[in-house]
Formats: structure tokens, C-alpha cells, sequence
């Protein structure tokens, strides 16, 4: 199994560190935190207008940054804009082309397992359009019916949206979006794929996805936080009738007369003011990194993290009683023992792990618990953080035994 560990200061500074918390935001890769440095003492200005050697440098820094993210998912180069975070990409997508392509009667498709991120922005975008929403439940795994999303599509007049995540934050299922995507472009719905959980597991082509729109945030791929990516078809992207900017400044206008406004027609109008330039950059060195890698021993260990979860009668796995069926992190809870304990108890002996409702407060009123325990792998962990996870279990039932 490879072992990244090295790249990664804080396990110098912290070598005890069990941290299985990567799917909430993952440990900075070592070579991005050396990027943002040096491309902040050597390279920075405000991008795109300056006509001296700093700002060129800067700018060219940025757009390079755009060109790597690009690449990473397959896209091209006019088809990445810069956000904050995947939060603000949904938000950019449902207040912007929802808004202005939604209308009563229309269908928009959801899932009971989303992040809030990807259910809230369209309820609260429902109140005011008044077009549908239909959820999709859960199938007799625990899993989200992928059936179901196809039979809705195909019964359904008026769904002109599918939005879903790539991978589950909680359940760890990653979707045959190919599939859906093939039935949306027969009906002619847009496909959002939320992808937070998806890009730090694998390889992704939003070409062979077919999506059309993507979403992702930095911190979750070993880069800065406060940036974040939305990718979107460059045929939606110069649509402006039917894609408008989000918000409104400078930087994203051609030009601005006391009685009107004209706005750039490309993913530029989407980044109104100054964007997070040394986080992008050091976006665009964790994506470049990230290509130049074989991520594919991470299905080796999340098949390992579950098989020894499953083996220990103490633990209530949440999804099919089986291993080989998630990406990235698996959510489960000690029988008798409230999440918040468990993860208390282990943080005690240097094992990072989440507990909560992990910002999918349906999904877990759906399967009837309180909250959930996550561990979340990275490509810094091995099997010997699993074991050291194991024992640490062991130690909470003693604890409460």
C-alpha cells in the first residue's frame, strides 16, 4: 500500500495523529502549503488588469490554477469557475439558472441523503419559484434507490433538474451516475452532480459522467479552504438569457454606463470582485498532484475499514452488511453508546473521527437514529489507523461496559 503520509506536515508535527476525518475537510498536502507561500511572497497582485510584471505573474498563476482544475475533471478550461466552496457552486447554480429556468409545474429531484448544501438552496429557491420537488427514498440496503431516480424521470412530466451527490457524506454510496445522466439528456433535465465526496476517491471525467453541472471544495482535496469549483457545460455558461451572473461588481463586466450594464459572456461573469487567488493556486498544485498519483489502494482500505467494522458485534453499521460497496467513509454507531462518546472517546487517544448528523439531518430521521459516527480515509491513512480505530471501539465499550 502506498504511503503519502510524508507529505503531509502536520503528521511531523503530530505523528500519534489517527485522523479518519477526511470526507469533513482533509490534511493540507505539504507541497500546496509551499505553493500558497511562495506564490504570496514572490508572486502576488490582483489578477487580470495589471499591466506590471507582478500582476502578469499573478494572473498567470491564477488562470493556470483554472487550467489544472480543469484537467482533474476533464473539462475545459472555460468551463471551471472559481467559488468558495461547493456550498456557494449549488447556490450559484439554483439562484442563477434555477431562477431563471424554473418555473410552477416543473420537477426538481433530490434525494433524502443530500447534504444540506444540495437541499436547501432548492427549498428555499421552491418557496419562491413554486415548482416541485420530488425525493427519492431509500431502498432495502439503506441505500438510495437509483431505480427510483430513473423510473421518476422516465413517469414524470416537467423534471427539468436532477441534482444528487456523486458519493453520500453519511452512507458512503456512490451512484451509477452515468446512468442517470443518460436518462436526463433523454428528457432533457439537467444533471447537478455534487461531487465533494467523489473527486478525493477517484478519478473523474465530467465528459463520460455527462453531468451538467459539477461541484467541489478545495479543503476536502488536500488544497486551501475557501475555494471551491462549479463546473458547468460552456454552452450553459455563455447562455446569459438563461444563465445570469450570481452577483453583481467588477471584474465580471464588459462595460457599465449610468443606464446600463453589459456582462461578460463566458465563466468570467461568474467571478464578480477579487477572487481567493492564493487558494486557487494552491487548488490547482493539490489537483495537479492528485493526477500524477495511483489513488486506486484507497478501494483496498475502505474495503478493510468495513470488513472490520462488520466483524465487531458492538457496532451498527449504517448501509448493506457488507464490504466493497462504499468510497471514501462508512457511518456507524456503538449499540448503547450516543455518537458524540464514541468520537469523544477516541479523540482521547489521537483518533480523529466525526459524530453527528453530518449535515444530513433527513437521512438520519430517516433511518431513525439521533446521529451517526463517520470515519473518513485519506490517502495519508493505512490499515494500521484502521486497527488503532478497532482498538479504540474496543475501549469505548470497556469504557461504558
Amino acid at each position: 500500500m502506498s504511503d503519502f503520509k510524508s507529505k503531509f506536515p502536520v503528521f511531523s508535527k503530530r505523528p500519534e495523529l489517527v485522523y479518519l476525518d477526511t470526507a469533513a475537510s482533509a490534511q493540507k498536502l505539504g507541497m500546496v502549503v509551499d505553493k500558497v507561500r511562495d506564490f504570496s511572497i514572490d508572486s502576488y497582485a490582483n489578477v487580470h488588469r495589471g499591466l506590471y510584471e507582478l500582476a502578469e505573474r499573478s494572473t498567470l498563476a491564477y488562470e493556470s490554477a483554472r487550467k489544472e482544475v480543469a484537467e482533474f475533471i476533464g473539462a475545459s478550461f472555460e468551463e471551471i469557475v472559481f467559488v468558495r466552496n461547493a456550498t456557494e457552486a449549488i447556490n450559484l447554480v439554483a439562484w442563477s439558472w434555477g431562477w431563471r429556468n424554473l418555473s410552477k409545474g416543473d420537477v426538481v429531484v433530490l434525494s433524502v441523503a443530500e447534504h444540506h448544501a444540495n437541499m436547501v438552496p432548492w427549498i428555499e429557491l421552491q418557496k419562491t419559484v413554486g415548482f416541485e420537488i420530488v425525493w427519492i427514498g431509500l431502498d432495502k440496503d439503506g441505500f438510495v434507490d437509483e431505480k427510483e431516480v430513473v423510473e421518476v424521470l422516465g413517469s414524470r412530466a416537467g423534471v427539468k433538474m436532477v441534482s444528487l451527490f456523486g458519493v453520500s457524506n453519511v452512507l458512503g454510496q456512490r451512484l451509477e451516475m452515468e446512468v442517470i445522466s443518460r436518462k436526463c439528456q433523454e428528457v432533457g433535465a439537467k444533471f447537478l452532480v455534487d461531487a465533494c465526496q467523489l473527486v478525493v476517491h477517484q478519478e473523474v471525467d465530467v465528459k463520460e459522467l455527462g453531468c451538467d453541472f459539477l461541484v467541489f471544495s478545495g479543503h476536502k482535496l488536500y488544497g486551501p479552504s475557501g475555494i471551491g469549483v462549479m463546473f458547468a457545460k460552456k454552452e450553459l455558461m455563455e447562455d446569459i438569457g438563461k444563465f445570469p451572473a450570481f452577483m453583481s461588481g467588477g471584474d465580471m463586466i464588459e462595460n457599465v454606463s449610468l443606464d446600463k450594464v453589459i456582462f461578460k459572456s463566458n465563466y468570467e461573469r461568474f467571478e464578480a470582485g477579487t477572487p481567493a487567488i492564493e487558494a486557487a493556486v494552491g487548488l490547482g498544485e493539490a489537483c495537479k498532484f492528485l493526477m500524477s498519483i495511483d489513488r486506486g489502494f484507497e478501494i483496498e482500505l475502505m474495503e478493510y475499514l468495513e470488513r472490520e467494522l462488520l466483524k465487531l458485534e458492538f457496532v451498527d453499521v449504517i448501509g448493506p452488511q457488507k464490504s466493497g460497496v462504499r468510497s471514501g467513509l462508512v457511518s456507524f454507531n456503538v449499540k448503547g453508546v450516543h455518537a458524540h462518546d464514541v468520537a469523544h472517546i477516541l479523540g482521547e487517544k489521537g483518533i480523529a473521527v466525526r459524530a453527528g448528523q453530518h449535515c444530513a439531518h433527513p437521512l438520519h430521521e430517516k433511518l431513525g437514529i439521533m446521529a451517526s459516527v463517520r470515519a473518513s480515509i485519506g490517502i495519508y491513512n493505512s490499515k494500521e489507523d484502521v486497527d488503532k480505530l478497532i482498538e479504540g471501539l474496543r475501549e469505548v465499550v470497556r469504557v461504558f461496559k
